[in-house]
Formats: structure tokens, C-alpha cells, sequence
């Protein structure tokens, strides 16, 4: 009985710590590459991953006072994914659903897309191979728009996400934005990377841990129970 008491805790406790493994992994958005007026200290958004293999799902969030910049020279948004792309799909906007009139957000790659001054550029630069564009009137800038989140997925095969080198900043780059802050005649525009994983779980990873520790817990209990039954027999 012991034996199997210590089994199922040993799995209950392997599970807690194994089903947080699938979920999103979160990116902060930092680096602030603005040339000129600056877009201001502290953190311009979060770029929340979850992956598998076959699809990488992310859901960009941008903080307060910061919108997805009106353009077309520059990309909405810039990553890098290694495997073979099949399709990127816009699944949301600020939490309503999507229509090809309203989303404004058009995937692009492969290809060679270099965010300004998060990277440097230049033929030996290294540069994101996939984007999303937004230059319909529903994004920022002017007081156009007023977009701060965004869903989309990757679908493929092989899928991982990748980063650059940035000569700008030193570290590698894993995500970049072009975003606009206080849209209207004062409004600055720039472009902002995210550097790393901030190492915070989500809030659906804490609750696996601590769904998992209590199932630990109960086992424990459990166990020391039927052992001073025993023992009182």
C-alpha cells in the first residue's frame, strides 16, 4: 500500500510540473529602439506564446497608450519562426471577432523584414523572415485607429520560434512592433523589441502548480493517515 501511495503522489507531483509545459510562454516588449523623442521607460506590451510542432498560437498585447502603427514602409509586427510556414491566420482584434474588413492586419513572408532601429541595417544584418502589416485605417497613428491587441496563428511543420541578433542592443531580439504612442498631433511612433521570455508564468500556469501541489498534498495527507492506522492495529 505504501508503495503505491508513494507512486501516485511521484506521478501527481511529475504532472504538476509537466503540464506547464505546454502553456504560452511570455515575451516582454522593451527594447525601445525610437530614434528622437523616446517612447518612455517601462514595459510597451506582451507577446504570449504557445506552441507545438504544428501551430504557434501568439496574442500581442500592448500596454496602455500604445497602438499598432498605421504604415506602409514598416510591419505591425516582426518574428522569426524556424520549420516550414504553411499559413499565418489573424484570429483576433482587441478581443472581437475578425472580418477582412476590419482586421487591417496582412501576414507577410518569407522574406527579409529588418525592423528599424532594433536592428541595424545592412546586407549582413540579420532580419525577421515573417510580418504582419497593418495600413488600413482601423490601426493607429493620427487618431486613425485604436488597435492594442492582436491573435494570430502559425500553422506548418517543424515550427519553433527564433531570434536575431541585434548589433543594436547587444542581445537577441525574438519579437519587434511598430507601435504609436498617444495617437493624434503629438503622437510618437518607433519600433520596440522583446529581448527574452519575461520568465513569469501566466495565471493558467500557476493554477497547474497549484492544482498539482494540492493533489501532492492530499496524498501525503492520505498517506501519513492510513500509516498511523496501520500502526495502531
Amino acid at each position: 500500500m505504501r508503495k503505491t501511495l508513494f507512486a501516485a503522489t511521484a506521478a501527481l507531483a511529475l504532472a504538476a510540473f509537466a503540464a506547464p509545459a505546454s502553456a504560452a510562454v511570455v515575451y516582454d516588449l522593451t527594447l525601445d529602439g525610437t530614434t528622437g523623442s523616446a517612447l518612455g521607460a517601462g514595459t510597451y506590451g506582451t507577446v504570449s506564446v504557445t506552441s507545438s510542432s504544428t501551430l504557434l498560437d501568439f496574442v500581442v498585447q500592448l500596454s496602455p497608450n500604445f497602438y499598432f502603427n498605421k504604415s506602409t514602409s514598416f510591419q505591425a509586427f516582426d518574428l522569426y519562426v524556424n520549420g516550414t510556414v504553411t499559413t499565418i491566420n489573424v484570429t483576433d482584434v482587441n478581443n472581437l471577432a475578425v472580418t477582412t474588413a476590419t482586421s487591417g492586419f496582412t501576414p507577410e513572408g518569407p522574406g527579409s523584414f529588418s525592423a528599424p532601429s532594433v536592428i541595424n541595417g545592412g546586407p549582413k544584418s540579420p532580419s525577421f523572415n515573417y510580418a504582419l502589416t497593418c495600413a488600413a485605417a482601423t490601426c493607429g497613428n493620427g487618431g486613425a485607429g485604436l488597435i492594442d491587441e492582436l491573435s494570430f496563428n502559425v500553422v506548418g511543420t517543424g515550427l519553433s520560434i527564433g531570434s536575431i541578433d541585434s548589433s543594436t542592443f547587444g542581445v537577441p531580439v525574438f519579437f519587434a512592433a511598430d507601435i504609436v504612442k498617444n495617437p493624434g498631433p503629438n503622437a510618437i511612433t518607433g519600433n520596440v523589441g522583446a529581448p527574452g521570455p519575461s520568465g513569469v508564468p501566466e495565471p493558467a500556469t500557476w493554477a497547474m502548480f497549484i492544482l498539482g501541489f494540492g493533489f501532492v498534498g492530499t496524498m501525503l495527507r492520505m498517506a501519513r493517515k492510513q500509516q498511523g492506522a496501520s500502526l495502531a492495529a
